[in-house]
């Protein structure tokens, strides 16, 4: 019991550790969506640049593109992992409360 009683208190001590990072990369992750919008505005008003600017200017959209597809798996990663950790947490909490008769 003392072990479960440990496990619990050490997943807890986890998740209070690791939710503001994940609020921050929430947050983050949303800033981003802005930025790709506006991202999108400066794009169209670039149609006029000569053809050899446009080259140099697509390699750099290609480059954030790619940016952006890694943050987002890398958001979809960690928030696969917060979920993970919260629904564990929670397992062993009531595996716990079953051991001392509290549920």
């Amino acid at each position: 019991m003392i072990a479960e009683k440990e496990k619990a208190q050490l997943i807890v001590e986890v998740m209070q550790r690791f939710a503001p990072h994940m609020d921050d990369s929430t947050d983050l992750f949303q800033k981003m969506g802005g930025m790709i919008s506006n991202f999108g505005q400066m794009v169209e008003s670039f149609s006029g640049l000569p053809e050899d600017k446009k080259a140099a200017f697509i390699d750099f959209i290609r480059l954030f593109n790619n940016y952006i597809e890694h943050a987002g798996a890398n958001f979809n990663n960690l928030r696969d992992f917060y979920s993970y950790m919260t629904q564990t947490t929670n397992t062993v909490i009531h595996q716990y409360k079953l051991a001392i008769g509290v549920e």
